[in-house]
């Protein structure tokens, strides 16, 4: 038992010298109207468009930005519609912001808008919700649990961003778990090895 909590101590060591781990998230938000298709069938509606991406996996072609998004859904009439296509968001050269349907500039294409308040935004950051002034629309289509949505129009929008830093428990706190429960299995295990102590008294006949 000894032995296994020295190893315990020795691993507990080599994780206090590692360097602590973040997951970064943001969550993007874009509402507006919107026209297009729905398996077919037109639309003309209010909506908005959450998506939720990794920081992490920021990248560039050419003069634009993408973050890979982890899920993307969108709230129009009160039904939510969960999109499935391979979505990000990007950020281009002329500080337009938007969701683009599929993988660094390759596939189906997207929607964007752009306004003063996105000047100097870096695509990863909080951005406090601001409206947006100018907009682009592919046509975009793009496939949805309820259906394939085709986008004609994008109008009267506005973006925000919310940046979150969720902590990953650091090594530091992985070593003193270790160190706590190598001690209670050492207490333990020497309590159990401990002899009982018999008192025996003898009466003289």
């Amino acid at each position: 038992m000894k032995k296994r909590f020295l190893v315990a101590l020795a691993l507990s060591a080599s994780l206090l010298g590692s360097t602590a781990a973040n997951a970064a998230s943001i969550i993007y938000t874009f509402s507006g109207d919107f026209e297009g298709t729905l398996a077919g069938a037109a639309f003309s509606t209010p909506a908005v468009f959450t998506a939720v991406g990794d920081t992490d996996t920021l990248s560039m072609t050419g003069l634009t930005k993408y973050v890979n998004l982890t899920s993307v859904s969108a709230l129009a009439g009160g039904t939510t519609y969960n999109i499935l296509s391979t979505t990000q968001f990007y950020l281009n050269g002329g500080n337009y912001a938007g969701l683009f349907f599929g993988s660094n500039g390759d596939g189906g294409g997207a929607f964007s808008g752009t306004g003063p308040g996105l000047a100097g935004y870096d695509a990863v950051s909080s951005l406090a919700t601001t409206p947006l002034t100018d907009y682009f629309t592919g046509p975009v289509s793009f496939l949805t649990d309820k259906g394939t949505v085709t986008l004609s129009s994008f109008s009267n929008g506005s973006f925000g961003a919310v940046a979150n830093v969720a902590a990953v428990p650091e090594p530091a706190t992985w070593a003193m778990m270790l160190l706590g429960f190598g001690a209670i299995g050492f207490g333990m295990r020497r309590r159990r090895g401990a002899k009982t102590i018999q008192t025996q008294v003898r009466f003289a006949v």
